[in-house]
């Protein structure tokens, strides 16, 4: 958990634009895990794609080859609920 904590937070020091980060992790079994959130949102994202079955890190976890990045969600069409959320 402490090496989680030390990603999110370099990610919010290191990359612009960033100002909060976790980790999602999504087991065998279909279970969500948030982890190492920087504030109580990333907590929240997880868990409106786990509610919605839909989302970027939903995407990024289940399919390895993609990289998942949006500049703004209100133009985001790959996952309508949760951009409208």
């Amino acid at each position: 958990e402490d090496i989680f904590a030390e990603v999110t937070a370099a990610a919010v020091e290191l990359i612009p634009g960033v100002d909060t980060a976790g980790i999602l992790l999504i087991t065998k079994g279909g279970k969500f895990e948030s982890h190492a959130g920087t504030s109580d949102l990333p907590h929240e994202l997880d868990e409106l794609q786990r509610t919605l079955q839909e989302g970027p890190c939903l995407d990024a976890a289940l399919d390895q080859d993609d990289i998942v990045r949006t500049n703004d969600f209100h133009d985001e069409a790959r996952w309508p609920a949760y951009s409208a959320a």
